[in-house]
């Protein structure tokens, strides 16, 4: 009965990656938001920046941050997450990186995009 099963399994994995090779290969998307808009001089804000895709889960390098040094201090990464999802034969994965900033002047600012390096693309 165990070796049946154990069979089954493979198979069912062989026919998933033969049906939906589109599926598996999803591409890489990037985003970044802050926790707040509005921010007192010397008062600290989080920059997250999401990436979602097959190829998450391979990444190892820190994205690229934008330069806010014109109106923020970097103090450093303040944690990961990484949440993985398996819906019917569809693989999602999302890695979150959070880095923690102190705003070091008054005024309207604009914080450019986050980019990562993967395999001579950037995204």
């Amino acid at each position: 009965m165990s070796m049946m099963i154990n069979k089954s399994f493979w198979l069912v994995l062989v026919l998933m990656s033969i049906i939906s090779p589109g599926l598996i290969a999803a591409d890489l998307t990037i985003s970044a938001t802050v926790d707040r808009t509005v921010i007192a001089i010397n008062q600290t804000f989080v920059y997250t920046v999401e990436m979602s895709g097959d190829k998450v889960s391979a990444i190892s390098v820190d994205p690229e941050l934008p330069d806010m040094s014109a109106f923020a201090t970097f103090l450093g990464s303040s944690g990961t997450s990484q949440n993985i999802q398996l819906i019917g034969s569809r693989m999602s994965v999302t890695k979150s990186r959070s880095f923690t900033f102190m705003a070091t002047r008054i005024g309207k600012f604009q914080i450019g995009p986050a980019t990562i390096k993967y395999k001579g693309k950037t995204y």
